[in-house]
């Protein structure tokens, strides 16, 4: 009975090395699958990251998948960044494209984009890190903490959510102030107080979204905590978590791994300048690759950065239905009938997605740098697909296999 169940056991063992030494990846895929899998083990390691190997276990329904992808992208003239994870596995991420299109620089799965309105989960973790050290009250107006500002009753609160009844500062900048140089996030309040006569409505009555409210977030962060922002994650999050991958502020840009944005011209494509407004930060600003922002955001649903009830904030999972935004993202009943949590941004040429499907704990990430409208249906048709993909894990013959590994 004991040498029956000996040779039961080494046989699945040898089936189950044959078929992965025999899984079929790109070239671009194995140099992230093999050659960077201990480097991602070592930065993941603290996120008890699943021990279950779903890329092994959804074999020719992977591939399947990945040949439906490749060809969309194709279609749609995508260039930028994908990648899929399921429960704490990144089971797909690849680039498409070109780096730089005009001279044919290829794209690679290490270049990292500016995420636009993507970056205001940082922003709003920073605030709800602040809070959990007892340094700053949701409750408590804007002025409290800053008491030359206007405007009395803003509270913090209101600023997380969108419900200020500010401004749009971008206005405000192209009709006041100097264009020789960009403001800054303090520089803002400024305009504020000089220009924006009334609000547009009572603090906390309606969702309104405006950018304005993140950047005087940030304001708030810098002078509670006494550091910059960029210093401020790094101490906070960005080190702790071993996120070597992540860049804030616009020079940035300049960091070879940091991808340019371009904008198709005629038959080819031109490179589009930084905007006037990206001094100011916290609305967008942050650069990162689709890994890197995918262990960040697996760190933060997992509370390795902030507690469940910061959490909680954040997706808004106590109002959702009622609600559509948390703070830093957006929440909804997508068009699967289930919670999903998402934040898309479009700045500067760049066009980025995260969407989180808690019930199956499904995320994935589009990064792009093209201006490319297409971009929308790629990610429609990526979401679709992924979600068939998953519902493979959800079959009585994967759960069996599941048990037995």
């Amino acid at each position: 009975m004991l040498q029956k169940k000996f040779v039961f056991v080494f046989l699945i063992f040898f089936m189950s090395a044959f078929f992965f030494t025999n899984h079929s990846f790109s070239s671009d895929e194995k140099s992230y699958v093999f050659k960077s899998q201990k480097h991602l083990v070592q930065k993941t390691e603290h996120l008890n990251v699943a021990k279950t190997d779903y890329v092994s276990l959804l074999g020719e329904k992977l591939k399947e998948f990945k040949s439906k992808i490749n060809r969309k992208a194709k279609i749609n003239d995508f260039h930028g960044v994908v990648l899929v994870a399921y429960k704490n596995q990144i089971i797909f991420n690849k680039a498409f494209g070109y780096k730089n299109p005009i001279d044919k620089t290829e794209l690679s799965i290490h270049d990292a984009f500016e995420l636009a309105s993507v970056s205001k989960q940082f922003t709003a973790a920073s605030i709800l890190k602040l809070v959990e050290l007892g340094k700053i009250d949701l409750e408590k107006p804007f002025k409290t903490y800053f008491p030359n500002f206007k405007f009395e009753n803003i509270r913090v609160k209101d600023l997380l959510k969108h419900s200020s009844g500010l401004w749009d500062y971008m206005n405000l900048t192209e009709a006041y102030w100097n264009k020789s140089k960009a403001p800054d996030n303090f520089e803002i309040i400024e305009l504020l107080n000089n220009h924006q006569t009334t609000l547009n409505f009572k603090p906390g009555r309606k969702f309104d979204y405006n950018n304005t409210n993140y950047v005087l977030l940030v304001t708030l962060i810098e002078k509670i905590s006494g550091k910059s922002f960029k210093d401020f994650l790094k101490d906070q999050f960005f080190q702790p978590l071993g996120l070597n991958d992540i860049y804030v502020g616009i020079n940035s840009r300049a960091k070879i791994k940091v991808a340019n944005a371009y904008q198709a011209y005629g038959r080819g494509y031109i490179k589009l300048p930084p905007s006037y407004h990206n001094s100011a930060l916290g609305d967008k600003g942050i650069h990162t690759t689709a890994s890197d922002l995918w262990l960040w955001f697996n760190a933060l649903k997992n509370r390795k950065s902030i507690s469940q009830a910061s959490i909680n904030k954040m997706f808004n999972l106590n109002n959702y239905t009622n609600y559509n935004y948390g703070m830093g993202f957006r929440t909804q009943v997508g068009r699967f009938g289930e919670l999903e949590i998402y934040h898309d941004g479009l700045w500067d040429g760049f066009r980025n997605g995260l969407h989180y499907f808690p019930k199956d704990d499904l995320t994935y990430i589009v990064l792009s740098h093209t201006q490319n409208r297409e971009k929308v249906y790629f990610q429609n048709y990526l979401e679709r697909h992924a979600k068939v993909l998953l519902n493979q894990l959800n079959k009585k013959d994967f759960n069996n296999s599941v048990s037995n590994l």
